[in-house]
């Protein structure tokens, strides 16, 4: 299971990079703001634990994976049988 998600996450990193997939700032902190809201707690607090641990760069890790697969999903031909 562990080797499927490492792949997954190689080959949308991958995708990302030859589509010029971009994460901005703004988008990561309205990522800590979502997150935020949910775990009701204040955003200032949540941002601060994410910059004092250094987890920033797993925050836009995730976005960049959700962009590529909304892009390939957008690219996709699917049909249902």
């Amino acid at each position: 299971m562990a080797q499927k998600q490492v792949r997954t996450f190689l080959i949308l990193e991958k995708i990302a990079g030859q589509e010029g997939i971009a994460v901005t700032d703004q988008e990561a902190e309205d990522r800590l703001k979502e997150m935020s809201e949910r775990m009701h707690q204040k955003f200032d607090v949540v941002k601060q634990y994410y910059e004092k641990n250094g987890l920033l760069p797993e925050v836009k890790a995730g976005i960049i994976r959700d962009k590529a697969l909304s892009f390939l999903l957008e690219k996709a031909n699917i049909h249902y049988v």
